[in-house]
């Protein structure tokens, strides 16, 4: 059910948290936000939009929380990037994986994350330079996260190719009416 739209139940869960210590209280939200997570990212899901925002609910919560947990702050960071992706908001996506990264300089999943919000919002060096970095993590990558990264690179060149046509076709067609407007005037 969801826990966003029974006010009664979502009652009973801050009841559940509150009694919890910092640490607990952040990893139970993690995890609520976590099950919202993964039924946004359902592809037979009609309103994953709907789970993504409780999923980003959940997880600034579990930030409020600052329960001193490195590693778990990281995580929660991570995964409310992947819920503003869902959402559409790629600016705060990218904001949450580089708040991931900072923490965690290894995170590869952090870099992947925020490099696929740059690509979304056409910040192409900025996805490239998440791409880089995320390859470079120690440990490295694995064979999956480095297929993806490849994958997003080569999403990364197709956008800046299709934006360099329309560019260039837009000086040309202004060139072509700076022609033409140029030609009437001598005219008149």
């Amino acid at each position: 059910e969801d826990i966003a739209n029974n006010h009664d139940l979502a009652a009973l869960q801050n009841i559940k948290y509150e009694e919890a210590d910092p640490l607990e209280r952040a990893q139970n939200l993690k995890e609520q936000g976590n099950k919202m997570l993964v039924i946004a990212l359902n592809p037979e899901q009609t309103n994953h939009k709907n789970f993504a925002r409780s999923a980003l609910r959940f997880y600034a919560e579990a930030l409020q929380v600052q329960c001193g947990d490195k590693k778990l702050t990281t995580v929660i960071y991570s995964n409310r990037s992947m819920a503003n992706y869902i959402l559409g908001n790629y600016g705060h996506g990218i904001e949450d994986a580089q708040k991931a990264v900072v923490l965690d300089r290894n995170f590869t999943k952090g870099y992947y994350r925020g490099a696929k919000c740059a690509e979304r919002i056409r910040k192409w060096d900025l996805a490239r330079q998440l791409v880089s970095y995320g390859m470079k993590t120690d440990p490295p990558p694995g064979e999956t996260a480095v297929a993806e990264f490849n994958a997003l690179l080569e999403a990364v060149k197709r956008g800046e190719e299709e934006a360099g046509k329309k560019e260039r076709k837009a000086k040309v067609a202004a060139r072509s009416d700076a022609a033409d407007t140029s030609h009437i005037r001598r005219k008149l």
